[in-house]
């Protein structure tokens, strides 16, 4: 789906009713055409990008280290995908806005768009995710009755498993599958919270009858 004819050969006006985009936003179809061929892998892999719905979380102490923890990611997924970040978005923190995420965005040619303050409908995709990251590991938390300092841990798993799990309604597809280009592999998850053990890999001694394992509790992959 485009707004711009120009990416399209022999268009044909029709108007077909209405098409839903990722953020659930309609928008009326006007007609269909065939996408330039010069142009087809790159808009093939930035669709993929926008509305695949993958998700990273990254965990610092203080905010001094975000810009350091998304530089490293960005290389990372620049370098798996084989293409250049185009933009980002972010609020107006002081760990967002500031000379080092400018001097980056002016070298690698990245747009920095920003969202007004106090309007989180500009940004909602993102804004929901939030949500539901923090809702589902609260959830997890208290039904485990596990510490909170446990949480970096729980939001993870959440994160690692609504990737693998979660459908896009309209792709019906799921967010690994769109940006990994594979079905994911699922036969290995775990309940968060099971009883598991820990082998003793003989780094003491163990007595004839002594326990080859420790009780534990699972916490990830």
């Amino acid at each position: 789906m485009t707004g711009d004819k120009s990416k399209l050969t022999d268009f044909v006006s029709k108007e077909r009713g209405y098409a839903t985009f990722g953020d659930n936003n309609k928008g009326r179809i006007m007609g269909e055409g065939n996408i330039r061929n010069q142009n087809k892998t790159q808009i093939k892999n930035l669709l993929h990008v926008n509305y695949s719905r993958f998700t990273w979380t990254l965990f610092f102490k203080t905010k001094n280290e975000a810009f350091d923890s998304f530089r490293k990611l960005a290389t990372i997924i620049q370098n798996e995908k084989g293409l250049n970040i185009v933009s980002i978005r972010s609020g107006h923190g002081v760990e967002l806005q500031n000379e080092y995420f400018e001097n980056f965005c002016q070298e690698n040619v990245i747009h920095h768009n920003f969202s007004t303050p106090r309007t989180p409908q500009q940004n909602s995709v993102v804004e929901k995710k939030n949500r539901s990251l923090e809702e589902e590991a609260r959830t997890l938390l208290n039904e485990t009755k596990l510490p909170k300092y446990f949480c970096a841990d729980v939001v993870s798993i959440v994160c690692y498993t609504l990737n693998k799990l979660l459908i896009i309604p309209i792709l019906k597809k799921t967010p690994y599958q769109l940006y990994k280009g594979r079905k994911p592999y699922i036969s290995h998850l775990m309940v968060f919270g099971c009883k598991c053990f820990i082998l003793n890999n003989g780094k003491k001694s163990l007595g004839k009858f002594d326990a080859k394992a420790n009780d534990a509790i699972f916490l990830g992959y």
